[in-house]
């Protein structure tokens, strides 16, 4: 195929699918292989913790760091940049808000509008997308072996958060009309997922 260089590749998906972790070894075998790989981090990880969560505010800080990323990627010398949640995630993210009653319809649109704009005129959208996806079950089974700490106490996943999530998400994946992958880890061994993904990857790539 002809490839751009970079090629970018976002991964998306249900908490707790395991993304980061395939991410990592999508780099580490790609490197191996002889291409030069940047993996531009998730940004919701990084938010301040003086923004509260579950705020239109906070939605605005991550697409940010989400867009810098993207502008930083048209730059990049190297031959694949991979997103760990990007361009779409964001667009995802903008309209959950909406069916969370966290923002008005037209606070969501002026995102979604920004991000369209800025595509049509600097091609950000990434060449391939990867929805990674869990059963709810699941994702709190793992989130309970891999619990965080916030201001002492236990924070885990809730089921009926996990399944409403996946329920949007899967309408706004099937409304996609770009190139994309989707993989359901819940039956699957880390090293059969990773298989998955190195093997669709490459294929991608030759």
């Amino acid at each position: 195929m002809n490839m751009r260089n970079p090629f970018c590749i976002e991964f998306t998906g249900t908490p707790n699918s395991g993304k980061t972790t395939l991410i990592s070894i999508l780099a580490s075998s790609l490197m191996d292989a002889g291409y030069k790989v940047e993996v531009k981090r998730e940004d919701a990880e990084i938010v301040p913790t003086c923004i509260p969560k579950k705020t239109y505010e906070r939605n605005l800080w991550i697409t940010n760091g989400q867009l810098q990323s993207l502008i930083e990627a048209k730059h990049s010398l190297a031959d694949v940049v991979i997103f760990d949640r990007g361009f779409f995630d964001a667009k995802f993210w903008a309209n959950l808000l909406v069916v969370q009653n966290v923002c008005s319809k037209n606070e969501s649109k002026i995102i979604t509008d920004f991000l369209d704009s800025l595509d049509e005129l600097y091609k950000f959208q990434p060449d391939y997308l990867f929805y990674i996806d869990v059963s709810a079950e699941t994702s709190v089974k793992r989130r309970q072996l891999t619990y965080s700490v916030d201001k002492g106490s236990i924070i885990f996943s809730n089921n009926n958060f996990i399944s409403f999530y996946q329920n949007e998400f899967n309408k706004f994946y099937e409304s996609l009309d770009v190139p994309k992958f989707y993989l359901d880890t819940s039956n699957l061994t880390l090293s059969q997922a990773e298989k998955i993904i190195v093997q669709t990857v490459n294929e991608i790539l030759t």
